[in-house]
């Protein structure tokens, strides 16, 4: 017996055949094998055919096929692989190996299948390996390798200029970046501004970021600082003249500036020795950029206290009169036998000391004529040509007379409002004079004349006029015409009458010479308006503060002549009363 059907490489086993003959004891057995090949090296037949033979010849015989066939698979092995790997490199694979119990050579084969990941530098090759024997048989074995792009790109950020200065903008250039895996990386940008120490001041900070298909980033940045470092340009008017009198109204300058805004600051003023005003200003910007200076000067036409026919108060104080310079005399020899114009007046402000107070106006000559000037109506002994006004040329009750045989005015004022700016006024007689002899070949004569307070020896600041009798000149001199005072509210100072609170601030120094400061002295949030009045009424100043607080001290540039003391009057307005003071600048 057999066992018809083995598998490779199990070999064809038969056992033994036996045979009896009735005559033959020991019948004599042989056998032959018949290999038939199958359809492949490892399936083939073994068919063994047995015969028995007796001594006399006899046969017999009998067979048994054994099939061998091959099902049985190779053995594969896969190469080991490294996994995860990154790109740009590719997947490498070993070689797979593969053994059979039958067919020694077997054949190994292999297909690659990619499978594509969420972006292009992304995805996973797996290889198949195929091992098949020679009868068909097959067994197969798989790697995956997985390629990734966890690499960043590589950025590099444009060469910038900083600092620039303002008004310049910053410029940016054009960042670039590569990457091992993408050819085309996307790159943007976003700018953050800082600003600095003051509103032209700032920085930008361009930051770009670089974006492969992947996702990998990688970013630079870029500051651009951005400064204000050039001062404004600041321009005064020019040089200007005012009439005698008349107020100092500065020019404002203009000034620009390439960056930011800007203020206009006052420098000082300068009082210079002929009377005139010199005013420096100065820009300065937001960022503290200082200007150059500029200065505008005005000059004052000369002031007069000696003034012709005709002359009022009003004219006087507004400055619409032309001051005498000269009475123009007819001499015979050297004796007066004429002069014109027929009168003139003195005017001269001066400054009440107290309420009871004495004046004396009086005049002099350097000798060169034997007669001075009579008051008009000394000879009547009428004291009306003897007059004390306002500073706004009001009336004021005073007791006048004679003094120096006529050549001068005596006042006794009592009720003045002290600090308080008056106006004294004396009209003199021109013909007076005749009959007064010249001592001097030029035949000019220099009368001074001045107004002396409490019988002072010294003249009161400012209240001195010169006018020279002159033989042979012309009197040209035009007279002045109507006038009327400005006195509308509300830029009239207030007057001794007004019923407001001088503790509502401080001032000081007094007497102040450029600048006057205010210190607050009420405890309440109000905006302020400070107003500054000059003798005469008129406001010299007026500005408003926004931001008033307890004890806040606000500087005040005035605009006061240096030849002479002068009264003025400080108005502080809040939401909650009117309070004012009466300062004094000095000489």
């Amino acid at each position: 017996t057999v066992v018809s059907l083995i598998n490779c490489p199990a070999t064809p086993t038969f056992g033994v055949a036996t045979a009896t003959d009735t005559c033959d004891p020991s019948v004599a057995i042989t056998f032959a094998d018949v290999t038939t090949p199958g359809t492949c090296p490892g399936n083939y037949s073994v068919t063994r055919t047995w015969t028995a033979t007796d001594d006399c010849g006899n046969t017999a015989s009998c067979s048994r096929t054994i099939n061998v066939q091959d099902t049985t698979p190779p053995v594969i092995t896969c190469p080991t692989v490294v996994s995860p790997i990154d790109c740009p490199a590719t997947p490498t694979f070993g070689i797979a190996t593969a053994t059979d119990t039958c067919d020694p050579s077997v054949t190994i084969t292999f297909a690659d299948v990619t499978t594509a990941g969420t972006c292009a530098g992304a995805y996973s090759t797996t290889r198949t390996w195929t091992a098949t024997d020679d009868c068909g048989n097959t067994a197969t074995c798989s790697r995956t390798i997985v390629v990734r792009d966890t690499t960043s790109p590589v950025i590099t950020c444009p060469t910038v200029v900083s600092p620039i200065s303002c008004p310049g903008t910053p410029t940016f250039g054009v960042a670039t970046a590569t990457d091992t895996c993408d050819p085309s990386v996307t790159i943007t940008f976003a700018d953050v501004t800082t600003p600095g120490s003051c509103p032209s001041n700032y920085s930008v900070t361009r930051t770009w970021t670089a974006t492969d298909d992947c996702g990998n980033t990688a970013t630079c940045s870029r500051t651009i600082e951005v400064q204000d470092t050039t001062a404004p340009v600041i321009t005064c008017s020019g040089p200007k003249t005012i009439e005698c009198n008349a107020a100092f109204n500065f020019d404002e300058p203009t000034a620009t500036d390439n960056c930011s805004t800007y203020t206009i600051i006052t420098v000082g003023t300068v009082v210079n020795a002929d009377g005139s005003q010199t005013r420096t200003w100065k820009a300065v910007d937001a960022c503290g950029n200082e200007s150059a200076t500029c200065s505008q000067k005005i000059s004052v036409t000369p002031c007069s206290h000696i003034f012709p026919t005709q002359t009022t108060c009003c004219n006087y104080t507004t400055g619409t009169v032309t001051g005498l310079y000269n009475v123009c005399t007819t001499v015979k020899g050297k004796q007066v036998t004429n002069a014109i114009p027929g009168v003139f007046f003195y005017y001269s402000n001066v400054v009440a000391p107290a309420a009871s107070f004495t004046i004396d106006v009086k005049q002099t000559n350097d000798g060169d004529l034997s007669k001075l000037f009579s008051v008009a109506g000394y000879d009547s002994g009428n004291t009306s040509q003897i007059n004390l006004f306002t500073n706004t040329c009001g009336t004021v009750a005073f007791t006048g007379s004679f003094i120096d045989s006529g050549k001068g005015a005596h006042y006794v004022v009592t009720g003045a409002t002290p600090g308080a700016t008056y106006i004294v006024s004396v009209k003199y007689d021109v013909k007076s004079i005749i009959g007064a002899v010249y001592s001097g070949a030029d035949k000019k004569s220099t009368y001074t004349f001045a107004s002396f307070i409490n019988g002072s020896a010294s003249a009161a600041s400012g209240s001195t006029g010169i006018i020279d009798a002159l033989a042979g000149c012309s009197d040209n001199t035009p007279l002045p015409g109507s006038c009327t005072l400005n006195t509308l509210a509300p830029t009239l100072a207030p007057t001794a009458k007004t019923t407001s609170d001088s503790a509502g601030f401080d001032a000081y120094p007094v007497p102040f010479k450029d600048q006057l400061t205010i210190r607050y002295k009420f405890d309440y949030n109000s905006d302020v308006k400070i107003e500054v009045f000059n003798a005469q009424g008129m406001s010299v100043l007026s500005k408003t503060d926004t931001n008033s607080y307890l004890d806040k001290e606000v500087t005040l540039d005035l605009k006061a002549s240096k030849r002479q003391e002068q009264v003025y009057i400080v108005k502080v307005t809040t939401d909650q009363g009117t309070f004012t003071k009466k300062v004094m600048s000095k000489k």
